[in-house]
């Protein structure tokens, strides 16, 4: 009971991932995700293959983790974020299928970001598409927010670099920038909703690997006006 199961959830093929922030199995809170895949136990049947825990990591789980706040799937790798970690300093850890046998999806690594304090929530969000993650920190500079960009190194499972942290482009006192992210190729979409808009960025824009802003998306009523 209250333990969250599916508050945060990502498909990928036939591989499912399902958060649940409020697994109390090491610690109050810690957290857990769910990995199932189709076919699992009969034609078109999602079967469940692991439970993740937060224990898997190379930290020991603590009260309120909330390991599994945010995950999201792409090909072999699982990014699951626990914004709680260490007075909600936050985190996130990546999780590789076949490290620990065969469709097992065992941990590689832990990425905390390169700005770290209390109750920035970084972990809150994540997307991950092939070799690149986009992790939000909501509570960043302020509760103005932030996110950062990350990349697999080549030829590597487990090392994870910082390419770009991006404030908010408004810079709003509690405007959560990075609430919500979404990654796809080379484009990266962060939310700012308490403000009404959504920041579109591109990998190359401005410079290789910079991830510079494209455009602000606005919402718009039946006649075109704001």
């Amino acid at each position: 009971e209250d333990d969250y199961f599916g508050f945060s959830v990502a498909v990928d093929g036939d591989v499912a991932v399902v958060g649940e922030p409020l697994d109390d199995l090491y610690a109050p809170n810690c957290g857990r995700a769910y990995v199932f895949h189709r076919n699992e136990g009969g034609t078109n049947n999602w079967g469940r293959i692991t439970a993740v825990p937060a224990l898997l990591s190379l930290t020991t789980p603590t009260t309120n983790d909330t390991f599994g706040s945010a995950v999201d799937i792409s090909g072999d790798t699982i990014i699951v974020g626990r914004p709680g970690r260490s007075g909600n300093r936050g985190m996130v850890d990546f999780f590789v299928r076949n490290q620990d046998g065969t469709n097992q999806w065992g941990f590689v690594s832990s990425y905390l970001g390169s700005v770290q304090f209390a109750n920035r929530f970084f972990g809150s969000s994540v997307a991950i598409d092939g070799d690149t993650a986009i992790v939000g920190a909501p509570g960043d500079n302020f509760s103005t927010g932030a996110v950062y960009i990350v990349q697999r190194q080549a030829g590597s499972t487990n090392n994870w670099r910082e390419l770009r942290r991006i404030p908010s482009p408004d810079a709003v006192l509690n405007d959560a920038f990075g609430r919500n992210v979404a990654l796809s190729g080379d484009t990266a979409l962060v939310n700012v909703y308490s403000l009404g808009k959504a920041y579109v960025f591109e990998r190359d824009r401005g410079g290789s690997n910079t991830w510079g802003q494209a455009a602000v998306l606005i919402p718009t009523n039946a006649d075109g006006v704001m």
